[in-house]
């Protein structure tokens, strides 16, 4: 029996160990504190988190020690809840409207599956049982370009999107010429249909002056076997 098992079935029901999600809290992983340690030698000082689930992201980089500005985007309005929840002490932790991000003004339907973080407006390859919601979509630049506080921060720009990173790229030329760091999560294998290879978005961000500095798994076990979705850092050389 793997030691995980055994401690979930004969030690966790008599010793109420922490949840994972409150030691992460107090004791981040290497890769939280090397993210969180590039963030501090580029003076980052304000992330936009896009793509931002329930504020895992958000709650990651303060217990790596991040203290900047975090600006959250969602569309999934039952995460966007729990993302709400997530940022309600933190006064530099700003929560945007539900609504999406894309490459144009318009409406579109989310698929979202039990797994809330694999919600995405691209169709799973493996189908699973999921349910629709409307939403808005709105491109990135237009959204920011009101930000006083943008003209003067040094940009860390943070994209989980599920599939949708062409798109959102298309939408955020600005942000992406005034952003110092880049943290994109891609897919070694394509998880949804008509996603961008993983080649084609690290060559996008070359060509627009990034190179990558950090590869982690997307993986939260450390499990034997392959890795089908990794986070990518990456500086503007």
């Amino acid at each position: 029996m793997r030691i995980e098992n055994f401690v979930r079935s004969y030690v966790r029901p008599f010793i109420p160990f922490p949840k994972k999600r409150t030691l992460l809290r107090y004791f981040p992983s290497f890769e939280t504190k090397n993210i969180a340690h590039i963030f501090r030698l580029h003076r980052i000082d304000t992330v936009l988190d896009v793509g931002a689930n329930r504020g895992q992201f958000g709650e990651r980089i303060r217990s790596g020690g991040y203290k900047g500005k975090v600006i959250s985007f969602e569309p999934n309005i039952d995460a966007h809840k729990m993302l709400l929840h997530a940022s309600r002490r933190d006064p530099n932790w700003l929560v945007a409207e539900p609504f999406a991000l894309g490459d144009a003004d318009g409406s579109a339907i989310l698929e979202i599956p039990a797994d809330s973080a694999l919600g995405s407006m691209r169709s799973l390859i493996h189908p699973q049982h999921v349910k629709h919601q409307p939403t808005t979509v709105r491109r990135l630049d237009d959204v920011m370009n009101d930000l006083e506080i943008l003209k003067e921060s040094n940009i860390a720009l943070k994209i989980d999107v599920q599939g949708l990173e062409d798109k959102v790229l298309d939408g955020a030329k600005i942000c992406l010429s005034r952003a110092k760091v880049i943290l994109i999560e891609v897919s070694l294998q394509p998880v949804y249909i008509d996603e961008p290879s993983y080649l084609d978005i690290l060559g996008r961000l070359k060509d627009c002056g990034f190179d990558a500095v950090f590869f982690s798994s997307v993986t939260s076990q450390k499990l034997y076997g392959e890795s089908w979705q990794v986070d990518v850092l990456l500086v503007r050389g």
